[in-house]
């Protein structure tokens, strides 16, 4: 059986989604090598520090910052770049940029 929404019924669902804060946020990382790993964040902050400059393009993770170190178990390592943010490319952003900062907002 297949349902069908409204448009203003399916605008609902995704405002109560955004109020509600369940969309995950999902990272694209990517090492010089072009290896990429894809990572959804279902919860709290991201917990990287990232490079705090003007010139690094994409943004370059200095360290993982979490208690359980859940990035490098997902192989991330410092020196990684962000490349994508929920499908948005941001190899032209930097991580001062106001438009990077927010896609890292548009998460749970």
């Amino acid at each position: 059986q297949t349902i069908t929404w409204s448009p203003a019924k399916a605008a609902d669902f995704i405002e109560k989604s955004d109020k509600e804060k369940i969309r995950p946020l999902k990272l694209i990382f990517r090492k010089k090598d072009k290896i990429e790993v894809h990572v959804r964040i279902m919860n709290g902050p991201h917990m990287l520090e990232l490079a705090d400059s003007k010139d690094e393009m994409p943004p370059k993770i200095l360290r993982d910052i979490s208690k359980d170190k859940m990035w490098r178990k997902q192989g991330i390592s410092p020196g990684w770049r962000i490349v994508d943010i929920n499908g948005v490319d941001t190899k032209e952003m930097t991580s001062v940029m106001p438009r990077f900062k927010q896609l890292l907002q548009l998460r749970p």
